[in-house]
């Protein structure tokens, strides 16, 4: 598992106040990422889970008044990865199934915060790895 928290970013034109961005956007203050893998015999399978907090559009808008919803919710996703170990004519071959976004979750109206949630929903890759 992995944490982070965001302490302090602001921005500070010339001549003016800093302007404070954590819990803002895309600043959530805390991400946390959690990875398990197992593995018995040929077979293997990969768990992973992401959580941001929640956050506002703006400091400067008031839910009701300059907007209908300033908020921006926490939210996690989980992708799970199976694999199976061919070993075909002496290469580390593979086979594998991800899931991305596991659960199906629907993050909601983000306008334009794309890149903290995945937008898509869920997704399936079926492929094959081969090493020489």
């Amino acid at each position: 598992m992995i944490a982070s928290r965001l302490l302090e970013s602001s921005l500070q034109n010339f001549n003016a106040a800093p302007v404070e961005r954590v819990d803002t956007g895309n600043y959530q203050d805390l991400q946390m990422t959690l990875t398990a893998s197992y593995t018995a015999g040929p077979m293997s399978a990969s768990w992973s889970a992401r959580w941001v907090s929640d956050a506002v559009r703006s400091r400067n808008w008031v839910t009701g008044i300059d907007v209908d919803y300033n908020k921006i919710p926490s939210h996690h996703l989980h992708n799970l990865r199976l694999s199976y170990n061919l070993d075909l004519m002496d290469t580390d071959s593979s086979v594998y199934l991800a899931i991305s976004n596991v659960f199906d979750r629907n993050p909601g109206d983000l306008n334009g915060l794309n890149g903290l949630y995945d937008v898509i929903g869920r997704n399936y890759s079926l492929g094959m790895n081969i090493s020489f």
